[in-house]
């Protein structure tokens, strides 16, 4: 159970508390069940009102995606392409799409990708790479059978209209590590100018040329780095004969982009490393433009760092963007010399493109900024905030976790010191405008009267059934005061008669179909009698 108070420090406690239990409301919502520091003012007058800004939009997709997966995004010359997959295991066909003016979508696919799998037998997955040169040559990279029990990687040139295999033989040999099969094969592939291929693997980054596969040079991973790792993205892009490497420190937050130079038959030699530092817990992603200019995302926000510069400017705050939620991941992102950025993410519902653009006439819309306060870095906490934001784009809740995750789960959390710099904020009257009381005893606020009693804005939204009053009203103090309410809930077991699975999916749906009935869905046995009967 997660509770939540609002911490009184301003003058407009009413509407913070609002915030609060609409905020409450939302989460509800997301979990089928019942809810800077001080205001800012971004734009007090319309004088002030400043125009510009990055903005999030989806993209739609087209209608014969239906039953397919995207299995790459990439630039092609200035443009966005779409690699697509679908087909059953072994005989997946692949489309090619680029997007046009207007945000429209069409296919390109040539014909020597139509001709796969010809017997080649690829694997059903969204693991296929899609490479081409200046010249318009492709390449593709990807996995298919090599029986009925395996499969492994392989490289195809287009040929004369048809599909030519260059494969590596390193990629089509298979090593043995403590009784341990695999084939040592890239998880990336990019390609350089110079038309070499760059694969890089768990265990090696590998240079082959483009003309016939031909293995250039091979070097162990691990000595790619002098300090730090290779992000577990093993995200890898060239532009003209630059490696482009994330790298990350010892928590595995990527602390920066590392440059290589391709050097001929000896490999890739370090270069420089862009440094590129993470307040959250969340992966990293970049696309690097031909003359170098780096776009980064991750759940922070949006962020930009021209070529031979070393800061990153923000364009736009994670909370506005869709690596904030939790419920679904990016796959990879993509820029354009435009300033534009097109974002590929994965969701249960399948997948989904955003598009960030800069709009000179949008204006931001947000007039107050609240902070909740949290001990534990929490995703829970981030998605409540993230949603709240969207449905009301005037107030911004930050969350603001003492102790990340990367801290919590590596042991360096000091909590005490953590108790004593709350308590130093709260008493000079810096402290945050709602908190979550996990780890911090509540009845200790509460009689110091840190804590606003919430009863006159809870009790109206119980009445109207925005709340449900038989959870929210347990938080009730003896004289009638409730400083805190559950944020989170949920049940161990339901046990009912002639009810369909549909019909127990949300506490709404619950709700609705048990509506109008007299007689008990539990039968003859409450829910304490069950438990009581269980019990040997």
């Amino acid at each position: 159970m997660q509770n939540r108070i609002y911490w009184n420090n301003s003058n407009n406690n009413m509407q913070k508390g609002i915030a609060l239990a609409t905020c409450m409301a939302i989460v509800m919502g997301l979990f089928t069940g019942c809810g800077n520091k001080n205001d800012q003012q971004i734009a007090a007058s319309p004088d002030e009102v400043q125009k510009g800004r990055y903005v999030e939009t989806e993209l739609s997709l087209p209608e014969e995606w239906k039953d397919k997966n995207i299995s790459q995004i990439f630039r092609s010359g200035d443009e966005l392409h779409f690699l697509v997959a679908g087909g059953a295991e072994g005989q997946v066909s692949l489309e090619e799409w680029m997007l046009g003016e207007g945000d429209t979508l069409t296919e390109v696919t040539k014909d020597w990708l139509k001709a796969l799998p010809e017997g080649k037998g690829l694997e059903s997955s969204d693991s296929f790479t899609l490479l081409q040169d200046a010249e318009g040559n492709q390449y593709l990279y990807g996995n298919c059978y090599r029986d009925e029990e395996s499969s492994s990687a392989h490289l195809w040139k287009e040929a004369d209209g048809s599909a030519l295999d260059i494969t590596p033989q390193k990629w089509l040999e298979p090593m043995d590590m403590d009784g341990y099969r695999f084939y040592d094969t890239p998880q990336y592939v990019t390609l350089t100018e110079d038309e070499l291929l760059v694969g890089l693997s768990y265990f090696s980054l590998d240079v082959v040329l483009a003309q016939d596969g031909s293995l250039v040079s091979s070097q162990e991973s691990d000595s790619l780095t002098d300090s730090g790792s290779l992000s577990d993205n093993k995200w890898v892009s060239a532009v003209g004969d630059t490696l482009y490497l994330a790298q990350t420190d010892e928590q595995g937050n990527v602390n920066g982009l590392l440059q290589m130079q391709l050097d001929g038959s000896n490999g890739a030699k370090k270069k420089e490393v862009l440094p590129f530092s993470q307040d959250s817990y969340s992966s990293a992603y970049f696309s690097v433009l031909g003359d170098g200019t780096v776009y980064a995302a991750d759940a922070d926000g949006f962020f930009r760092c021209d070529a031979g510069d070393t800061n990153w400017q923000k364009l736009l705050q994670g909370i506005d963007t869709g690596f904030s939620l939790s419920d679904q991941w990016c796959r990879d992102i993509v820029a354009l010399s435009d300033g534009s950025v097109y974002a590929w993410f994965g969701s249960e519902s399948g997948d989904k493109i955003m598009i960030y653009r800069y709009d000179p006439d949008a204006v931001t819309e947000v007039t107050e900024e609240l902070t909740l306060y949290t001990v534990e870095e929490s995703f829970f906490l981030q998605q409540a905030a993230v949603q709240y934001h969207k449905q009301h784009p005037e107030i911004l809740i930050h969350v603001d976790a003492a102790i990340s995750m990367t801290d919590k789960y590596s042991g360096n959390a000091d909590y005490q010191q953590i108790y004593q710099d709350l308590n130093t904020s709260l008493t000079s009257g810096n402290g945050p405008d709602l908190m979550v009381m996990d780890h911090l005893k509540l009845d200790t606020y509460a009689s110091k009267g840190l804590l606003l009693d919430l009863q006159e804005i809870l009790q109206p939204m119980e009445e109207d059934g925005t709340l449900l009053s038989n959870i929210t009203t347990a938080y009730q103090e003896a004289d009638g005061r409730r400083y805190a309410v559950p944020l989170q809930f949920g049940l161990l077991l339901a046990v009912g008669r002639d009810v369909q699975p549909e019909e127990m999916s949300s506490m709404d749906a619950i709700a609705k179909a048990v509506s109008g009935k007299t007689e008990s869905y539990m039968g003859d046995r409450t829910s304490a009698n069950w438990w009581k009967s269980s019990i040997p």
